[in-house]
């Protein structure tokens, strides 16, 4: 199976140095984790190495990657930017992503900055940070302006405070259904 072995690379992004892995053969697959190395896919990127050719990396400044200036915090545009380029490198894609954790912000960032790199994006368990109610004051917030449209995005299907919402609807609909009942009597 020598087609899951994987040979290793260096690419030169502005202000530091990504290691990445590649192995297989067939469409792109690019697996994204953060903050974790490429080690952390090297099982299942050897499983499917025979369907696909697989690229793993160490973002910057984890594992063999470095960068300048350690510093400054390392976003997921940033990140983004860096794997855009990854993907320029090999070819430029549409490849198929698998963003796991952090890895699946960066995977979003990408979606919303580059759409045309990526043909589906699988955002496995995107770390979310709900914002307190008071911020949204008992609505459910709007669905980023940034992701509306992006081939791929998929709305959630709730929201913090969307509960509450909820419940705000069932009470209102419960305070008719009485007066309703108060009006014309029980039905029978």
């Amino acid at each position: 199976m020598a087609d899951s072995d994987p040979s290793a690379h260096v690419l030169d992004v502005p202000g530091a140095r990504l290691y990445y892995e590649r192995r297989g053969s067939g469409p792109l697959l690019l697996m994204i984790g953060s903050p974790m190395d490429s080690t952390g896919f090297a099982g299942l990127a050897s499983a499917v190495a025979s369907d696909y050719t697989v690229v793993t990396y160490d973002p910057r400044c984890i594992g063999h990657s470095s960068r300048e200036d350690t510093s400054q915090d390392v976003t997921p545009d940033q990140q983004a930017d860096d794997v855009h380029r990854l993907l320029s490198a090999l070819g430029g894609g549409p490849a198929a992503v698998f963003g796991s954790s952090g890895g699946a912000t960066v995977g979003l960032a990408l979606v919303t900055a580059h759409s045309g790199q990526v043909h589906t994006l699988v955002a496995h368990e995107p770390p979310v940070v709900e914002r307190p109610a008071r911020h949204h004051r008992g609505r459910v917030p709007r669905w980023p302006r940034r992701l509306r449209g992006v081939p791929g995005a998929v709305r959630p299907r709730s929201a913090p405070g969307a509960h509450r919402d909820t419940q705000q609807v069932a009470r209102k609909e419960g305070e008719n259904d009485r007066k309703d009942l108060a009006r014309r009597g029980p039905r029978r």
